[in-house]
């Protein structure tokens, strides 16, 4: 997939393509804040929280595997 349309005027006009190792249907376009904002993106949330509780909620049937560091007891950042 090439970069979105966005990613090549903001960082360097100029700049040689970019081919990106990932599918078009895994790619979401959000933008956040007034819905009157100008925007490429397919997508619109109105607060940051709004992204995290949609994310949480694909990710929320997904059994979660613990490390080997967590089995044996050490804590983990919770990025």
């Amino acid at each position: 997939m090439e970069a979105p349309v966005a990613v090549t005027l903001v960082d360097e006009p100029d700049a040689k393509p970019v081919e990106l190792n990932i599918k078009q249907e895994a790619v979401f376009t959000t933008a956040v804040g007034h819905s009157s904002k100008r925007t490429l993106a397919s997508w619109h949330v109105t607060t940051p929280q709004e992204i995290v509780e949609h994310m949480l909620a694909l990710v929320k049937d997904v059994p979660y595997v613990r490390t080997p560091s967590e089995s044996e007891g050490e804590a983990q950042p919770n990025l």
